[in-house]
């Protein structure tokens, strides 16, 4: 024993070893930790309280990663069949959410929630879908999906790929033709640039005060093109409608498509707000559409999935799923002096010892797994998803 004290490869291998422990307890405690989510709704609504709780706990949920078997919420959700198999048939792994996750009236007795976006097991690093859950005036979840793959603009906000200069021009003219529709009341015009299934996301001041604490305090609902266009034609006055800081975005996944960003000033004889609009413009086509014009209170966030190339300035970002663009265009770039040089650092020098290491704390782990019979499971498999022991 005191000989192989004194190798230096078995202190090595207990390092690599207590290596491995760390970052499974790691991985572990990361995995426990849970969230609170906070929806932007009207204070004084006591079904959005309901549904905030419902909310976290699907999100939570999903992060744990604990598979569809064990997935619950509390009291009667009639669409918790369906959301099981949705997380079960498309592999969703994780979800995540921006800072400002709103409640979106829809009708008069329910609501949704979009501002979810979803990992799956089919999906690039790069991309995500938006997960859209329908919730009941109770709170009660009655219904899961996956939204459109145009419509997800926080997906084109994530990547954060810039349109050229001709193409924020042509998204600019679409912009400025849909404002002047507001400030004049056309509603005709509206309706010519909204697609038939166009997502309108409103948002309006429902009070100014709530429990002693000064708002303004926003709900957010849902239109259709055609109470969209019929709200504006029923306006008493032509508003004042302006905006400024025009931000224009690539589709990742669709060509033709942009998002544009702006923030935007509203006043009229009885009402004034002023916000941030996303607007998500279709110029595949003959005529421009308008997929999506979503309306919030907060700056929309951006780039949490922009990558760059350091040291290639000229080099077209090229969209998720086309490999082949830029490649011919990609040439080699020196290394600094400093870095060529540069002699190997510990774990480059010790590299066979280390991975001996850590394959021999594996071998262990698995061996004590099988003999102690620890990671067996008494229920099934489920359909589709195999088990990780």
């Amino acid at each position: 024993m005191a000989m192989q004290l004194s190798n230096p490869k078995y202190y090595f291998q207990l390092i690599g070893g207590l290596l491995l422990i760390c970052l499974t307890l790691s991985n572990t405690a990361v995995a426990q930790q849970t969230e609170d989510i906070h929806l932007l709704a009207d204070p004084q609504n006591p079904t959005a309280n309901i549904i905030e709780k419902r909310v976290t706990e699907i999100v939570n949920h999903i992060n744990k990663n604990t598979g569809w078997r064990d997935f619950s919420i509390t009291g009667n959700q009639p669409a918790i069949g369906v959301l099981n198999q949705l997380v079960d048939r498309k592999g969703i792994v994780a979800v995540s959410h921006p800072k400002n996750l709103r409640l979106i009236n829809v009708g008069e007795d329910s609501y949704e929630v979009r501002d979810l976006y979803v990992q799956t097991s089919r999906t690039d690093t790069l991309e995500h879908r938006q997960l859209v859950m329908d919730f009941n005036n109770k709170g009660q979840l009655i219904d899961a999906g996956l939204g459109a793959e145009i419509s997800n603009f926080q997906l084109i906000l994530d990547r954060e790929l810039w349109a050229t200069p001709a193409q924020r021009m042509e998204v600019r003219r679409v912009v400025n033709r849909f404002q002047q529709t507001l400030n004049q009341r056309d509603s005709a015009e509206a309706r010519k640039l909204l697609a038939p299934d166009v997502q309108i996301v409103k948002g309006y001041i429902a009070r100014y005060v709530s429990d002693g604490a000064y708002g303004p305090y926003f709900y957010y609902m849902q239109q259709s093109p055609e109470a969209y266009a019929l709200h504006l034609k029923s306006l008493s006055a032509n508003p004042d409608v302006s905006y400024k800081d025009l931000q224009v975005y690539v589709h990742p996944l669709v060509k033709d498509v942009y998002a544009a960003t702006y923030f935007q000033r509203w006043k009229s004889k009885n009402y004034s707000d002023k916000g941030y609009v996303v607007m998500i413009v279709d110029l595949r086509g003959d005529e421009p559409l308008i997929r999506v014009r979503s309306w919030q209170e907060y700056p929309y966030e951006t780039g949490r999935l922009k990558y760059h190339v350091p040291n290639i300035s000229e080099v077209p970002t090229p969209l998720v799923g086309n490999l082949e663009a830029g490649r011919n265009q990609l040439q080699p770039v020196a290394l600094p002096k400093h870095m060529a040089t540069r002699s190997p650092g510990f774990f480059a020098s010790n590299k066979r010892w280390l991975l001996i290491s850590v394959g021999g704390t594996a071998a262990i782990s698995l061996g004590v797994a099988l003999l102690t019979n620890s990671g067996k499971s008494e229920l099934p498999n489920p359909p589709g998803r195999p088990a990780l022991h």
